[in-house]
């Protein structure tokens, strides 16, 4: 009885996907409560998600990436297969464009942790509140 709880656990565990993204250093937990949608924006595909402060957010196919040089930027963008959609005049800051929301995700994650990498963030959407 203990191995099939054992292995029940394991399959559950393998088979649910663990979603984040870094903001300041610490892993933002998110959790997928939809699949890819059109966005009547710009940005093309949407896919939402909760975050574990339970504040909807939507995520795009774009990430933001600041860095120290510009020695690996063609590296990486043949890399992880980006597309550049915007270099900002200040800094090392650009905007690209992924394949999907999710390679987004894992894209910025990979990024961030490059040594050379300031910040990498996917592009977020979130709900305007009024105060």
């Amino acid at each position: 009885m203990k191995k099939l709880f054992v292995w029940f656990g394991l399959v559950t565990w393998s088979f649910s996907a663990q979603y984040y993204y870094m903001c300041g250093g610490k892993r933002v937990w998110l959790e997928k409560i939809s699949e890819e949608i059109p966005s009547h924006r710009s940005i093309g595909s949407v896919v939402y998600f909760m975050g574990a402060d339970g504040e909807r957010v939507g995520v795009s196919k774009r990430i933001i990436v600041k860095l120290d040089s510009l020695m690996n930027l063609e590296a990486y963008m043949k890399k992880y297969s980006l597309r550049l959609v915007r270099k900002y005049d200040f800094g090392n800051m650009f905007v690209f464009e992924c394949d999907s929301v999710l390679n987004a995700l894992e894209t910025a994650n990979r990024l961030y942790e490059k040594p050379d990498v300031v910040y990498a963030q996917p592009d977020l959407i979130r709900e305007w509140k009024l105060r």
